[in-house]
């Protein structure tokens, strides 16, 4: 029986080795048929219908305008009291990336108000009853703005003014700042007395003791940020309420955010003011669109080491959001347009006969073929307009592009 066993093992496996052998030989005609380059085949892509656009991709950061800077550096004597030797952040109204209105309290120092007015300069000096200047006429014209007009000559600090400022400070919720005043002293605000007044002629060969001039309406610089545009915003703000106050207080910026992309000096004459631009952070998945507004003729970055770029300020169609603060952007501005949608082709569907034909061949559902004669317009990506002088040709239809 075991030997019965091992015959019959032994021609089923011979007859599997024969099966196997079987598939592993091929005829001539087979192996022929086998190393034969695959059949010719036709590339074709569609004929569309859509607006052409050029465009250039650069890299652009955001910033601010420019930057002020304003710390106190003394505590204004009111009514109340004469002010403070020391300064302490009493209360805070704003914050980083806040806007900042005209005439709004933004914080306090040793409970007296920091607010902010439009002015070309800094005041650089505390502004008083007759005093006359620039500085004056940029405090009238800013506390006008807020509704509080006065009628003095013009740059000149007079009985209007102390009225605009004794109404302004009143609105504030404050105590009015007073020239050289003391507790329990009226503020003043009504016409200006006369200082320093001649002995009256009844006074004889000894004059009295000269009469103490009436505190009077003042505006300090300690109280008071001159900024060249507002609404402006605040950057940076180094206090808490309990602090005393450091060295650089408050800082603004003024013009809101800015783009500014780097052109390639070569592509200077592509780009031009009016031109769209697509904004993308890859960073933060910020998308956005705007305008060229100006292209600078000024090549930067020529130090060692920089890539050299002609700025190009980008205008947002929205106005730029506050996080955008320096981060890095790609900018992508479209230098021509069809305008409008135009009949296209890829550019490999471009002949040209022997006859100096410009064509097309389209290749039909019966895979035939035929010739369309066009006329080429603009290009862009790869594709081109294209018009048909004879013959059909519409969206949808395949033309060849290769074989």
């Amino acid at each position: 029986m075991y030997g019965l066993l091992v015959a019959v093992a032994l021609a089923a496996a011979a007859s599997a080795g024969g099966l196997a052998g079987s598939t592993l030989v091929k005829s001539p005609a087979q192996v022929a048929a086998e190393a034969a380059p695959p059949p010719a085949s036709v590339l074709t892509a569609p004929v569309v219908r859509k607006v052409l656009t050029t465009s250039l991709v650069m890299r652009g950061s955001f910033s601010t305008g420019r930057r002020f800077t304003f710390t106190p550096g003394s505590v204004a004597a009111t009514r109340n009291g004469p002010g403070a030797n020391v300064l302490v952040i009493t209360d805070l109204r704003t914050r980083e990336g806040a806007s900042v209105p005209p005439g709004r309290v933004l914080l306090e120092v040793s409970e007296r108000p920091v607010y902010a007015l439009p002015g070309r300069f800094p005041a650089y000096r505390d502004l008083m009853p007759g005093q006359t200047g620039k500085d004056v006429a940029q405090l009238r014209s800013g506390l006008a703005r807020l509704g509080y007009a006065s009628h003095d000559r013009p740059g000149y600090f007079g009985p209007g003014t102390e009225r605009a400022v004794t109404l302004f400070y009143r609105a504030l919720g404050y105590p009015v700042p007073v020239t050289g005043g003391g507790a329990g002293q009226d503020s003043g605000g009504g016409a200006t007395p006369r200082l320093n007044a001649a002995p009256s002629p009844s006074s004889t060969d000894r004059p009295g003791p000269r009469p103490t001039p009436r505190p009077r309406p003042m505006v300090p610089r300690s109280e008071v940020a001159f900024l060249p545009e507002l609404p402006a915003r605040v950057v940076k703000l180094s206090a808490r309420v309990g602090d005393t106050v450091p060295d650089e207080l408050i800082t603004f910026t003024t013009g809101g955010l800015s783009l500014i992309a780097k052109l390639p000096p070569e592509n200077a004459g592509l780009v031009k003011a009016g031109m769209k631009a697509e904004v993308t952070a890859e960073t933060t998945g910020f998308d956005g669109s705007g305008t060229v507004s100006s292209v600078s003729g000024r090549i930067r970055g020529q130090r060692e080491g920089e890539t050299p770029y002609l700025p190009v300020r980008i205008d947002g169609d929205e106005p730029w959001r506050a996080d955008l603060l320096e981060e890095d952007v790609r900018v992508t501005i479209t230098t021509a347009s069809s305008e409008k949608a135009v009949l296209a082709v890829p550019e490999a569907a471009i002949t040209s006969t022997a006859d100096g034909r410009t064509t097309v061949t389209v290749r039909t559902a019966a895979q035939r073929e035929r010739l369309v004669e066009v006329r080429t317009g603009a290009s862009a990506g790869g594709m081109v307009e294209v018009s048909p002088v004879g013959g059909e040709l519409g969206p949808g239809d395949l033309v060849v592009t290769g074989r």
